[in-house]
């Protein structure tokens, strides 16, 4: 059951003036593609609070929602910052530096790290692939010095095509099997 609520047009100019311009502001701000991106807004605490979510995050509804919302406060800071928007971060390394940095000072358990670098990779459209990668950098599986997530990210910036950055992605990585074919 979900508790997502899609409104008509209609529907939508009865909201108060502040929120339908909140709401404009954040799709001229975030919204890379106007043809295939959406903002939506989701009841998310209503869909994490099942037994099978909260043993997958190992803690509370208010704990997911802690470093759910924190991961994502610190994705759209990044995806803000002049490096991301001109493309000149150093490497993948200084990248995952900064959110690891970020991370550390925002969330205070081991699991809230965890799930909170979950949640800054799904908030910056990183797939499974990127995220693993830059985990293998933060374990020094993998030195970082090249440009793999950031490219991935500045495709997904560039063209707001998530596949045609995943197909890129893909040549540098043997991480898992691709999702789209």
């Amino acid at each position: 059951m979900s508790r997502t609520i899609y409104l008509s047009e209609e529907q939508k100019t009865q909201l108060p003036k502040e929120i339908r311009d909140t709401v404009t502001e954040l799709s001229l701000q975030y919204l890379v593609n106007p043809n295939s991106d959406k903002l939506e807004m989701r009841d998310y605490e209503f869909s994490i609070n099942k037994p099978e979510t909260l043993s997958l995050y190992n803690a509370s509804v208010k704990e997911i929602l802690n470093f759910a919302s924190k991961g994502t406060e610190i994705a759209l800071e990044l995806l803000n910052d002049s490096r991301t928007r001109q493309q000149n971060w150093r490497n993948d390394k200084e990248l995952v530096s900064v959110i690891n940095q970020l991370i550390h000072e925002r969330l205070t358990t081991e699991n809230e790290r965890n799930w909170g670098l979950h949640f800054v990779c799904n908030s910056m459209c990183f797939g499974t692939h990127v995220e693993k990668y830059l985990r293998g950098i933060l374990n020094q599986s993998f030195d970082g010095e090249d440009y793999w997530a950031l490219g991935y990210l500045c495709e997904i910036e560039k063209s707001g095509d998530i596949r045609e950055a995943f197909k890129r992605f893909l040549p540098v990585t043997e991480l898992n099997k691709p999702f789209f074919r």
